[in-house]
């Protein structure tokens, strides 16, 4: 059983903790792509307070990603298309857990043309991060917003 320490995590916490998931993911071969509310804050839209992280994985990788994401004291649990990972730690603006989710790009993204392979990269924390083309996130958010 885990030893609880809950505290609301901050944007230069969901900042710190996205550079230590993308290190994770860099440093075992990963491929992902940041999407969401944190890509739109990664793009420079100071309003957002994102609530959690996005990201497109293949589902290829899963099973890696639940055996390391539980290193950075996340609860990933399995769903038939994404790992959602709740944070043992951090909860949200919202006063839930704060939650990683891994979608699957086969799944969500195939279908649109998101290319895994045609990202931005943005440099947080001494991390090298893979980040959904701007003009993709703002299709993405728009679908999203409707």
């Amino acid at each position: 059983m885990y030893n609880l320490i809950v505290k609301e995590i901050t944007k230069e916490g969901i900042l710190q903790l996205l550079s230590e998931v993308c290190n994770l993911l860099n440093n075992e071969n990963i491929d992902y792509l940041v999407y969401g509310s944190t890509a739109d804050l990664l793009y420079g839209n100071k309003e957002i307070q994102p609530h959690d992280i996005d990201l497109i994985v293949k589902e290829e990788d899963c099973e890696r990603i639940i055996s390391s994401i539980k290193t950075l004291n996340f609860n990933p649990i399995k769903t038939p298309y994404s790992i959602h990972a709740n944070s043992i730690i951090y909860r949200g603006l919202d006063n839930k857990p704060f939650d990683i989710s891994f979608d699957s790009y086969e799944y969500y993204f195939r279908k649109h043309n998101i290319d895994l392979n045609n990202f931005g990269t943005i440099y947080v924390k001494g991390i090298n991060i893979k980040v959904m083309k701007l003009h993709d996130l703002k299709e993405k958010l728009k679908e999203y917003n409707k």
